[in-house]
């Protein structure tokens, strides 16, 4: 993206922060402006309707509202990471009432989409400038930070005007500064991201994962995966996959690490045998069709039978899972997603540790060698913290393992399938159902 270009320019220069920089963030965003009003113009004046895309993001005015009662989110990461910042959002309103919020967000073309199912959301901003550099925060009745923990902006939070409009979220806000030193977790928090492997390992000893740790911290209740988000059919439907039972693959990795400087390639979380497990899969079930989604950081697979990498956006591609018997994938954002839908993914581990990012539905599979170390080295995601060319931890999980637990659930499913076709004839023969 061209945005990742540019603040890889920016930070590498040392702008950021300087007279310098800020002179040349305001021209590249009156730059952007005015090309942004010719595009919509030229738009119009070939008779073309307006950008639809839940994808295509623009970005808000510099300066929010000032609304009394508005709160703001900053959210990083990828898919995935602003899946669960969503639920989390979404507990927190069950539990201290309405309450309107704008987005600060790394992706502001995905927070766009997953949030335009809430009621509740105002206005998407790109954080990387306004954040820290223009302190928007400070509009806020309180600002609030969701990572793999909560952090608050106490410095600009209007307490008096919070305790009188919602005293349920300053009790919130309470829990979650206790919960940072009764768990011994500012270090960890001030470390950030270098030492997410450790809190996921003291999240796991808590009989907490990665989806719920949030929610502990702010001593809310976790409203489970399914989220209500924004779905697509149209694709679906032009493709005829409505009529047919398909699976589901993702051979990629997140894409907020594909612009690190000395990236390769593929990610250390991206499992090398899908080929090898798709001919394993052939064999047993020749029927099955499987269907490859993916976006810039993706590879295609050999056999498969419906190519959409790069040729759906976030709406379409929620639609296609959702209508999946089956996602399999590495431990990436899809498999977030499909735990929205409600669609059980196969997901092939590596890196990032099972018992802190595994949902219990799905099928998890654990590497029959090392594996866990998220976070133990800061270029982990790139390079294998061990120096192995192929991280052992995924080139060492035989395709078959993978193969047999796909064909065990897609068995198991289909006996299920069968045995609830049979209840309704029970039930009308007079007989009790077990």
């Amino acid at each position: 993206m061209l945005r990742d270009r540019f603040i890889r320019a920016y930070d590498a220069l040392g702008l950021r922060g300087s007279i310098l920089g800020g002179l040349i963030f305001w021209v590249a965003r009156s730059i952007y402006g005015v090309a942004r009003r010719f595009r919509r113009a030229g738009r119009v004046l070939l008779g073309y309707p307006a950008a639809s895309r839940p994808d295509s993001a623009d970005l808000e005015p510099d300066r929010p509202d000032a609304a009394e009662g508005l709160v703001a989110f900053r959210i990083g990461g990828g898919i995935g990471d602003h899946l669960i910042a969503a639920r989390y959002i979404r507990d927190l309103i069950a539990a201290v009432g309405e309450l309107r919020f704008d987005v600060y967000s790394s992706r502001p073309e995905v927070a766009k989409w997953v949030f335009s199912a809430m009621s509740q959301f105002n206005r998407c901003y790109d954080e990387y400038f306004l954040w820290d550099s223009r302190q928007n925060y400070k509009y806020y009745d309180i600002a609030i930070t969701v990572t793999q923990f909560i952090t608050l902006r106490h410095e600009s939070a209007k307490w008096n005007r919070l305790s009188n409009e919602n005293p349920k979220l300053v009790r919130i806000c309470q829990t979650i500064d206790r919960f940072r030193h009764t768990h011994h977790l500012n270090e960890i928090i001030s470390a950030h991201p270098y030492l997410d492997g450790t809190l996921g390992a003291k999240a796991v000893f808590m009989n907490l994962t990665r989806n719920n740790f949030v929610n502990a911290m702010s001593g809310i209740p976790f409203g489970g995966p399914r989220l209500t988000i924004q779905i697509d059919r149209s694709l679906s439907q032009r493709l005829g996959l409505h009529e047919r039972p398909y699976l589901t693959i993702h051979n990629g990795f997140d894409a907020e690490f594909h612009s690190i400087p000395g990236a390769s390639h593929r990610s250390t979380k991206a499992y090398p045998h899908f080929e090898s497990v798709l001919e394993a899969l052939r064999a047993r079930r020749p029927d099955l069709f499987i269907v490859q989604v993916g976006s810039q950081t993706s590879r295609p697979i050999a056999g498969i039978d419906l190519q959409l990498i790069n040729k759906t956006n976030l709406a379409e591609v929620a639609a296609i899972i959702d209508g999946s018997l089956l996602h399999i994938d590495s431990e990436t954002g899809l498999v977030h997603l499909a735990a929205c839908v409600g669609t059980v993914s196969c997901v092939i581990f590596g890196p990032t540790p099972v018992a802190y990012f595994g949902y219990h539905d799905n099928i998890n599979i654990s590497p029959p060698t090392c594996g866990g170390c998220w976070w133990s080295t800061r270029d982990w995601m790139i390079n294998c913290p061990r120096g192995f060319k192929e991280p052992i931890c995924l080139s060492e999980t035989s395709p078959e393992t993978v193969a047999d637990a796909i064909i065990a659930y897609l068995d198991r499913r289909d006996a299920d399938v069968s045995h609830l076709a049979s209840r309704p004839m029970l039930v009308r023969s007079g007989l009790t159902a077990s």
